[in-house]
């Protein structure tokens, strides 16, 4: 039995597997959605939006100010946004109250913040207080 490795013949086997499975690669890849698209940017063909509704895009919390973006206008605490009305930003996220009732539009869903006792805060922050 010849031990000795064919270079040409392992560059071939090479050559055939990345045919077969790079194609499966850009496939895949097509179909995500790209999580650093801005709100307003166009989807790829063919994929669907997760979120329909307001989209928080960021918050600022400062002593003196609160700010947030949604859906590409900024809002502050009292504002109204379509039928809902801004009652309350918080580092974490916003409230929108309107006659359905209350919703919360958070900047990174299913993460909670934790204090360093290691207690789960819901919604970090009370801000509704203070305005503008």
């Amino acid at each position: 039995m010849d031990e000795s490795v064919n270079p040409r013949r392992c560059w071939l086997r090479l050559c055939l597997i990345a045919a077969v499975c790079l194609p499966a690669l850009s496939v895949t890849a097509q179909e995500l959605a790209d999580p650093t698209r801005p709100a307003t940017a166009p989807l790829a063909a063919g994929v669907v939006s997760a979120q329909s509704g307001p989209v928080l895009q960021w918050v600022y919390v400062s002593p003196s100010r609160l700010e947030a973006m949604i859906s590409d206008r900024v809002v502050h605490v009292g504002d109204r946004l379509g039928k809902a009305q801004v009652v309350k930003i918080s580092e974490s996220g916003v409230v929108l109250r309107s006659a359905s009732g209350l919703q919360t539009l958070r900047l990174f869903q299913g993460m909670d913040k934790k204090s360093e006792a290691g207690e789960k805060q819901s919604f970090a922050g009370d801000h509704s207080k203070n305005q503008r």
